[in-house]
C-alpha cells in the first residue's frame, strides 16, 4: 500500500469526437497483415434490450408477478386510467399514487408522459439470490457480516439504459428517468452495472439515469443534476465516450460534479484498441507508418463484420485524413473516409465480412504532431499506455481498471507515465449475466458500492475524503507506488473501512480541541 494519507489525482487529457457518416473514396493501399487476438466491438452498449437475463442460472423477471409501486405525478396530471389505485396522497408538494400492477406494466409507467418518477416497493420487489464473485474479492462481504450494508446511501448510476424491474436491482430502485435514451438503448449493460453496486452494498438505494448511447452535454448535465437533486451520494458512469462529439464537455461535467459528489467511472477497454505515434516526412511516403506497415489491421487481421468505429486526433495545425480499407486481391478497397474538424477525423460505418485496416494519410504535415488513434476492434499495432477515454480522463473522477487472477486484464485501458490516469483496479465479475459480460464497466461499480458502505457508516465523509480513503487503503498489486496499469492498487473494502474509522477518530479529536 502506498505510504501516507495524501491523495494525488493524475489526469490524462484526451478528447475524441463523435463518429459521423463517412464517405467512400477509391484510394488503394496494399500491406501485409499481422494476426492478433479479437476484441468485442462497442455494440455491447447498443444491443436490443430484453426483459430477461441472458445468463444461465440467473434469476429472471416474472412478468405476471404483482408488485406495489408508487408513482409521482407531474404537475396537474391525473392517474393513468385503468390502473388499480390503492391510495393517492400529496408529499412535499407533489401528488403520489400507490398502485398494485403486474411487473410487465412497470416499464409502461416509466414511459408515461404524465408520470415524473416510479419506484417499486421494497417489500414486494424481491431479489435474486446470486451475488457477484467480486464481492468477496474486494472484502465487502466482511463488512456485510458486521451489518455494514450501505443503508441510507444513494448511488446514482448513469448508463445507456436499464431494466429497473430486474429482480437483481428492483428492490433497490428508488428512481428511474431517461434523458435522451430510446427503446434501442441497451438495458443489459446498465442493469449489470447497477447489480454490482447492489451486490457490493445490498441496502443502498439506486437512482438510475438513462442517457442513451449518443447523449448530448445538455442531456448529460440534466441527468447528473437529477441524480444530485435526488440525493446521490455517489455517482457511477461506467460508459466510455470513445468517438463522442462532445467528450470534452462530458468530462467537464463529470469533473465539476466530482468536486462535491464522489464520481466513479471505468477506465475503458481500449488497451488493445489504441495507438499513438508520429508521421515521418522523411519516408517519402504520405502514409503514417504503424511499425513496418502503412495500415493498422483491425481484429488482428482476422475477418470481421458489423459496425466499425475509429477516431484519429492530433496536435497542432497539421492535416491528416483517416481511411478504413478492406483487403482485396490486388488492389485494396477504400470503404470509408473520416470526417472531422481539422484536428480530428472519425469513422462510423457498417461493413460486410472481410479483413479491414485503418490508414492515416498526411495531407499537410511535417511530422511534429502526436497522432492518436482509437478503434472499436483490436489493432495489430497498439499502444496500451494513454488509452483512457472520457470521462475517465477528467480531474477528480475516480477511474477504475479491471483486474483478475493476479494481473490487469489485457483490454483494461492504461494511463501515462507521470500522469497515471487509472486510480484503482477491481474485479469485473457480474452475477446478473454470468460470463456473458466482462470489462472495466463492471469494475467501477465495486468501487462505487464500497464507497457507499463507507458513507453509510460515516455520513460526513466528503467526496475528497472518500477518494483519499479508497486510494490510500488500496492493496498495491504492482511495483511500489501508483502506476499506469493499476493506479494506487486493488480496491480493499476492509482496509478502507479501517482507515475510515481512523479518519473519524482523528476528526473527532480535532473537533473536540477546537
Amino acid at each position: 500500500m502506498r505510504p501516507g494519507t495524501a491523495l494525488r489525482l493524475f489526469v490524462v487529457a484526451w478528447v475524441v469526437v463523435a463518429p459521423l457518416a463517412a464517405v467512400a473514396l477509391p484510394a488503394p493501399i496494399a500491406e501485409s497483415r499481422t494476426p492478433g487476438s479479437a476484441v468485442d466491438t462497442l455494440d455491447d452498449r447498443l444491443t436490443v434490450p430484453g426483459e430477461t437475463s441472458r445468463s444461465s442460472g440467473s434469476a429472471v423477471s416474472d412478468p405476471d408477478r404483482e408488485v406495489q409501486v408508487v408513482v409521482q405525478l407531474k404537475q396537474g396530471a391525473a392517474v393513468p386510467d385503468g390502473l388499480p389505485v390503492n391510495r393517492v396522497y400529496t408529499r412535499q408538494g407533489a401528488r403520489h399514487a400507490e398502485l398494485t400492477v403486474q411487473l410487465s406494466q412497470v416499464r409502461a409507467l416509466w414511459n408515461d408522459p404524465r408520470i415524473a418518477a416510479v419506484r417499486i416497493d421494497r417489500a414486494l420487489a424481491g431479489k435474486a439470490t446470486r451475488t457477484a464473485a467480486g464481492v468477496g474479492v474486494v472484502g465487502a462481504d466482511v463488512l456485510h457480516s458486521r451489518g455494514i450494508r450501505g443503508a441510507n446511501v444513494t448511488v446514482g448510476v448513469i448508463d445507456a439504459g436499464f431494466q429497473p424491474t430486474d429482480p437483481e436491482i428492483a428492490a433497490n430502485v428508488r428512481g428511474y428517468r431517461t434523458f435522451g435514451a430510446d427503446a434501442r438503448s441497451d438495458a443489459t449493460h446498465g442493469t449489470a452495472v447497477a447489480s454490482v453496486v447492489v451486490d457490493t452494498a445490498p441496502e443502498t438505494e439506486l437512482q438510475l439515469a438513462a442517457v442513451g448511447a449518443t447523449t448530448t452535454p445538455e442531456e448529460y448535465a440534466a441527468a447528473v443534476e437529477w441524480l444530485e437533486a435526488n440525493g446521490a451520494d455517489v455517482i457511477v458512469d461506467a460508459g466510455s465516450y470513445f468517438g463522442h462529439a462532445d467528450a470534452d464537455q462530458l468530462s467537464a461535467i463529470a469533473a465539476a460534479t466530482a468536486e462535491d459528489t464522489l464520481f466513479v467511472t471505468s477506465a475503458g477497454n481500449y488497451a488493445q484498441r489504441h495507438w499513438t505515434g508520429r508521421y515521418d516526412p522523411g519516408s517519402g511516403r504520405p502514409w503514417v507508418a504503424f511499425g513496418e506497415h502503412e495500415g493498422n489491421a483491425l481484429n488482428g487481421g482476422e475477418p470481421l463484420s458489423g459496425r466499425v468505429y475509429a477516431a484519429a486526433s492530433w496536435t497542432g495545425d497539421e492535416e491528416y485524413d483517416l481511411y478504413l480499407l478492406r483487403e482485396r486481391a490486388g488492389t485494396d478497397e477504400v470503404v470509408a473516409r473520416g470526417v472531422g474538424d481539422g484536428r480530428t477525423e472519425h469513422i462510423d460505418t457498417t461493413v460486410v465480412e472481410g479483413r479491414y485496416y485503418l490508414a492515416v494519410r498526411a495531407t499537410n504535415a511535417t511530422g511534429t504532431s502526436e497522432i492518436e488513434l482509437f478503434a472499436s476492434h483490436a489493432l495489430a499495432s497498439a499502444t496500451p499506455n494513454g488509452s483512457l477515454t472520457a470521462p475517465g480522463t477528467a480531474p477528480g473522477v475516480l477511474t477504475v481498471g479491471a483486474y483478475d487472477n493476479g494481473s490487469v486484464k489485457a483490454f483494461s485501458s492504461r494511463g501515462l507515465p507521470g500522469h497515471h490516469g487509472v486510480d484503482l483496479v477491481a474485479p469485473d465479475s457480474v452475477a446478473l449475466t454470468g460470463a456473458d459480460l466482462e470489462g472495466t464497466s463492471f469494475s467501477a461499480p465495486y468501487v462505487a458500492g464500497t464507497a457507499a458502505l463507507l458513507k453509510s457508516e460515516y455520513t460526513t465523509l466528503s467526496a475528497k475524503q472518500l477518494r483519499t480513503i479508497l486510494t490510500v487503503s488500496a492493496r498495491d498489486v504492482s511495483a511500489p507506488g501508483p502506476d499506469v496499469e493499476t493506479g494506487y492498487g486493488h480496491i480493499d473494502a476492509r482496509s478502507a473501512y479501517l482507515l475510515s474509522i481512523s479518519h473519524a477518530r482523528f476528526a473527532g479529536v480535532n473537533e473536540s480541541t477546537t
